[in-house]
């Protein structure tokens, strides 16, 4: 799983999140959110975030309900 997230890889993770999954996203100088898997997905495939060196430093899964 965390080489997923690392290679930037969403479709292994599909199955693991809800459809109202919260991504909540947080680096230095600004922080947002995005919810829904579809979002998320989405955010996977972003671009013009501007960080080729995109790194995962920490995760934290908090199930809901």
């Amino acid at each position: 799983m965390l080489a997923a997230y690392r290679e930037r890889r969403f479709a292994p993770l599909r199955e693991h999140y809800d459809d109202d999954v919260l991504a909540d996203v947080t680096v230095p100088s600004w922080r947002f959110q995005v919810t829904g898997r579809t979002a998320v997905e989405e955010l996977f495939d972003r671009d013009e975030l501007g960080l080729p060196d995109l790194r995962l430093r920490s995760f934290r899964a908090v199930p809901m309900g």
